[in-house]
Protein backbone atom coordinates (compact mmCIF):
# COMPACT_ATOMS: atom_id res chain seq x y z
CA UNK A 1 0.00 0.00 0.00
CA UNK A 2 2.54 2.43 0.86
CA UNK A 3 5.18 1.63 -2.14
CA UNK A 4 2.20 2.26 -4.18
CA UNK A 5 1.40 5.93 -3.36
CA UNK A 6 5.73 5.95 -3.46
CA UNK A 7 5.48 5.15 -6.62
CA UNK A 8 2.23 6.72 -8.09
CA UNK A 9 3.71 9.84 -6.28
CA UNK A 10 7.28 9.47 -8.16
CA UNK A 11 5.39 9.15 -11.68
CA UNK A 12 3.32 12.53 -10.75
CA UNK A 13 6.42 14.36 -9.76
CA UNK A 14 8.19 12.87 -12.87
CA UNK A 15 5.18 14.29 -15.14
CA UNK A 16 5.15 17.25 -13.41
CA UNK A 17 8.60 17.59 -14.10
CA UNK A 18 8.69 16.88 -17.70
CA UNK A 19 5.81 19.24 -18.15
CA UNK A 20 7.74 21.93 -16.64
CA UNK A 21 10.98 20.98 -18.84
CA UNK A 22 8.83 21.25 -21.85
CA UNK A 23 7.51 24.75 -21.11
CA UNK A 24 11.34 25.85 -20.93
CA UNK A 25 12.48 24.61 -23.75
CA UNK A 26 9.06 26.22 -25.63
CA UNK A 27 10.07 29.52 -24.12
CA UNK A 28 13.82 29.22 -25.12
CA UNK A 29 13.38 28.37 -28.60
CA UNK A 30 10.48 30.79 -29.23
CA UNK A 31 12.86 33.97 -27.43
CA UNK A 32 15.33 32.58 -29.68
CA UNK A 33 13.57 32.66 -33.20
CA UNK A 34 12.35 36.68 -32.22
CA UNK A 35 15.68 37.73 -31.26
CA UNK A 36 17.82 39.89 -33.15
CA UNK A 37 20.25 38.05 -35.94
CA UNK A 38 23.37 39.37 -36.37
CA UNK A 39 25.42 39.31 -39.58
CA UNK A 40 23.91 39.15 -43.23
CA UNK A 41 20.39 39.90 -43.39
CA UNK A 42 17.76 41.72 -45.60
CA UNK A 43 17.60 45.29 -45.35
CA UNK A 44 13.93 44.79 -44.13
CA UNK A 45 15.23 43.53 -41.18
CA UNK A 46 17.74 45.99 -40.58
CA UNK A 47 15.68 48.69 -40.60
CA UNK A 48 13.00 46.80 -37.99
CA UNK A 49 16.30 47.15 -35.50
CA UNK A 50 15.14 51.14 -35.82
CA UNK A 51 18.76 52.31 -36.19
CA UNK A 52 20.26 55.20 -38.59
CA UNK A 53 21.73 53.18 -41.00
CA UNK A 54 24.89 53.86 -43.04
CA UNK A 55 26.05 52.59 -46.67
CA UNK A 56 29.53 52.27 -48.34
CA UNK A 57 29.08 51.00 -52.32
CA UNK A 58 31.81 48.57 -53.60
CA UNK A 59 32.38 46.60 -56.85
CA UNK A 60 30.72 43.10 -57.49
CA UNK A 61 34.25 41.45 -57.47
CA UNK A 62 35.59 42.96 -54.12
CA UNK A 63 32.04 41.41 -52.21
CA UNK A 64 33.82 38.71 -50.91
CA UNK A 65 36.40 39.50 -49.59
CA UNK A 66 34.69 42.78 -47.74
CA UNK A 67 31.70 40.37 -46.43
CA UNK A 68 34.24 37.82 -44.97
CA UNK A 69 35.57 41.26 -43.19
CA UNK A 70 32.38 42.29 -41.63
CA UNK A 71 31.19 39.14 -40.46
CA UNK A 72 34.93 38.69 -38.98
CA UNK A 73 33.95 41.89 -36.61
CA UNK A 74 30.27 41.01 -36.25
CA UNK A 75 28.60 43.97 -38.11
CA UNK A 76 24.82 43.89 -39.13
CA UNK A 77 24.79 44.54 -42.86
CA UNK A 78 22.69 44.29 -45.97
CA UNK A 79 23.39 44.45 -49.58
CA UNK A 80 21.61 45.81 -51.89
CA UNK A 81 22.47 45.93 -56.02
CA UNK A 82 22.33 49.21 -57.92
CA UNK A 83 21.04 48.33 -61.27
CA UNK A 84 22.62 51.69 -62.55
CA UNK A 85 26.20 51.81 -62.13
CA UNK A 86 27.00 47.72 -61.19
CA UNK A 87 27.65 48.51 -57.49
CA UNK A 88 26.68 46.89 -54.48
CA UNK A 89 25.59 49.12 -51.57
CA UNK A 90 26.82 47.61 -48.00
CA UNK A 91 24.30 49.02 -45.77
CA UNK A 92 25.55 48.99 -41.96
CA UNK A 93 24.07 50.33 -38.44
CA UNK A 94 25.49 53.65 -37.92
CA UNK A 95 26.98 52.38 -34.21
CA UNK A 96 29.14 50.11 -36.49
CA UNK A 97 31.00 52.70 -38.24
CA UNK A 98 34.07 52.08 -36.28
CA UNK A 99 34.10 48.16 -37.03
CA UNK A 100 33.31 48.80 -40.80
CA UNK A 101 36.11 51.13 -40.85
CA UNK A 102 38.33 48.66 -39.59
CA UNK A 103 37.19 46.41 -42.05
CA UNK A 104 37.79 48.12 -44.75
CA UNK A 105 41.08 48.98 -43.87
CA UNK A 106 42.25 45.18 -43.56
CA UNK A 107 40.47 44.73 -47.01
CA UNK A 108 42.00 47.17 -48.43
CA UNK A 109 45.46 45.47 -47.49
CA UNK A 110 44.58 42.13 -48.09
CA UNK A 111 43.62 43.85 -51.78
CA UNK A 112 46.86 45.16 -51.80
CA UNK A 113 48.95 42.01 -51.27
CA UNK A 114 47.19 39.51 -53.08
CA UNK A 115 48.95 39.37 -56.53
CA UNK A 116 46.46 40.35 -59.33
CA UNK A 117 46.43 36.66 -61.46
CA UNK A 118 44.87 37.06 -64.78
CA UNK A 119 42.47 34.45 -65.08
CA UNK A 120 41.92 33.04 -68.51
CA UNK A 121 38.46 32.20 -69.80
CA UNK A 122 37.66 28.73 -69.37
CA UNK A 123 36.77 28.70 -73.42
CA UNK A 124 40.53 29.38 -74.39
CA UNK A 125 41.76 26.96 -71.92
CA UNK A 126 40.37 24.30 -73.45
CA UNK A 127 41.33 25.52 -76.34
CA UNK A 128 44.80 25.24 -74.98
CA UNK A 129 44.27 21.85 -73.60
CA UNK A 130 43.18 20.53 -77.05
CA UNK A 131 46.09 22.24 -79.12
CA UNK A 132 48.73 20.54 -76.47
CA UNK A 133 47.22 17.72 -76.91
CA UNK A 134 47.59 17.75 -80.64
CA UNK A 135 51.11 18.72 -80.28
CA UNK A 136 52.24 15.52 -78.04
CA UNK A 137 49.95 13.32 -80.37
CA UNK A 138 52.21 14.65 -83.86
CA UNK A 139 55.09 14.43 -81.12
CA UNK A 140 54.34 10.86 -80.75
CA UNK A 141 54.00 9.84 -84.26
CA UNK A 142 56.75 11.37 -85.69
CA UNK A 143 59.27 9.64 -83.02
CA UNK A 144 57.26 6.25 -84.12
CA UNK A 145 58.23 7.15 -87.74
CA UNK A 146 61.62 7.76 -87.13
CA UNK A 147 61.59 4.41 -84.77
CA UNK A 148 59.83 2.43 -87.44
CA UNK A 149 62.55 4.55 -90.21
CA UNK A 150 65.51 3.41 -88.31
CA UNK A 151 64.38 -0.48 -87.22
CA UNK A 152 63.46 -0.57 -91.45
CA UNK A 153 67.24 1.15 -91.91
CA UNK A 154 68.80 -1.64 -89.21
CA UNK A 155 67.03 -4.78 -91.40
CA UNK A 156 67.93 -3.39 -94.88
CA UNK A 157 71.80 -3.32 -93.59
CA UNK A 158 72.28 -6.58 -92.19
Amino acid sequence: MISEKAVELSTSVSKMTMEELIKIVRSFLSQRDSGVKHGEQSLARLNEQNRQLEDVAIDQADLKVFRRELKRYGVDFALKRNVDTNNIHVFFKSQDVDRVNIGLKNYINKIDTIPQVKRIPLAERIKNARERAAQKMRDMLTKQKTKEFVKKKAERTI
